[in-house]
């Protein structure tokens, strides 16, 4: 049998494992954009540019077939994209600001649910701010699943990790429904943080396999309105997970979102705690020795909270998923790497294995927002 080419693919897998092996090939940046995925018969045909990473391992395991584009098998499943001529908002905003002012409109604005969030406080936009009514009225006219759009009046601040915001058009409530990997979650904008630019990232964590999954306790140190456990445990329904977080209207939220998940059965716990406390706590004796993965998703202050994991972690070891800021001038992943060790180091802790680092996504013109997933042990 003549070797399949390197370039030039058709990439075929069981539709059940698309949300594991299209996120996979995304990373990569491997699929070719311009032609669609195609589903036939419960199955799903990526064109791909050349063969992923680890493409046997994950060949075995997912069932994976390739096909050369140039072959008859490929044909029906071979289909260039329409191109479609649509406004961007930009365009769209253009209608309504003078055209002096066209350069200062801004790409895009962030979506949750259905709210739209404008950001137009920073010095080059101000002359855009008098037209702001009207671009809300204008995102609500040209997209029928926003209900509201509110602005940004402020930084994400105190020990709940909000910000405020001001109500420019449409429904005046701060509460909507957002779907993320086949999730729903309920979310308040100002009650409560959340950002869906970490979708990849939630996606990636709840489909890493490790037999740390089992045989003990997944905790979500600061979990907000669970959207990592809950996207976990539909992975492994069987296990334990606690989340914790200290603000009251995010653990409330994530309660209603294992109810709105349909998963009440499922042995997950959202306790409204102050982790740097937890040694006075109940949930001190039910996590002791008995944690076999950990979430610390507090990037400015995960550090500062090593030093209370090893009274919690499984005698065997535990995945640890760290979160960091870390300077864009130096190498970011091995500034995140040295600090991790250094702070382990001090409570008698070490890594045994890293198995990936990656910058998640940039945080400020000078950080970068990077995670470890790491085995630590005593």
């Amino acid at each position: 049998m003549s070797e399949i080419p390197r370039k030039s693919l058709i990439l075929s897998v069981d539709q059940k494992f698309g949300n594991i092996i299209i996120p996979w090939l995304k990373e990569q940046n491997l699929i070719k954009t311009e032609f669609k995925i195609i589903t036939h018969q419960l199955k799903l045909y990526i064109p791909i540019k050349n063969l992923p990473e680890n493409f046997s391992k994950k060949k075995e395991k997912y069932s994976l077939e390739t096909y050369s584009i140039d072959s008859k098998e490929s044909q029906h499943f071979l289909q260039k994209k329409e191109k479609k001529k649509k406004n961007s908002l930009k365009d769209l905003i253009k209608l309504v600001v003078p055209s002096e002012l066209n350069a200062l409109i801004p790409r895009s604005f962030d979506i949750l649910g259905s709210i739209a969030i404008i950001e137009l406080n920073r010095e080059e936009h101000l002359k855009l701010r008098p037209f702001i009514f009207k671009i809300g009225e204008l995102l609500l006219k040209n997209n029928p699943h926003l209900d509201s759009v509110y602005e940004k009046a402020g930084n994400i601040d105190g020990i709940y990790r909000t910000r405020h915001f001001k109500y420019i058009v449409g429904k005046k409530s701060t509460i909507t429904e957002y779907r993320e990997n086949q999730c729903r979650f309920l979310i308040d904008i100002e009650r409560t943080f959340f950002t869906p630019r970490l979708a990849f990232e939630r996606n990636r964590i709840s489909n890493i396999e490790i037999n740390l999954n089992s045989n003990g306790i997944i905790w979500d140190m600061f979990c907000g309105v669970g959207p990592y456990l809950i996207q976990i445990a539909r992975k492994y329904p069987k296990n334990e997970y606690i989340g914790t977080d200290i603000n009251p209207d995010a653990i409330r939220l994530a309660k209603q979102n294992v109810d709105l998940n349909k998963m009440n059965k499922y042995n997950i716990d959202f306790v409204n705690l102050n982790v740097a406390n937890i040694g006075e706590n109940a949930y001190h004796y039910k996590l002791k020795g008995k944690v076999v993965r950990i979430i610390m998703n507090l990037p400015e202050k995960n550090i500062e909270f090593i030093k209370i994991l090893p009274e919690y972690i499984h005698p065997n070891g535990c995945l640890l998923h760290i979160y960091q800021f870390n300077e864009k001038r130096e190498d970011p992943l091995e500034e995140a790497r040295k600090k991790l060790e250094i702070n382990l180091t001090k409570v008698n802790l070490k890594i045994v294995q890293i198995l990936s680092s990656r910058i998640v996504k940039p945080f400020s013109p000078a950080l970068e927002t990077t995670v470890i997933d790491a085995i630590i042990s005593k």
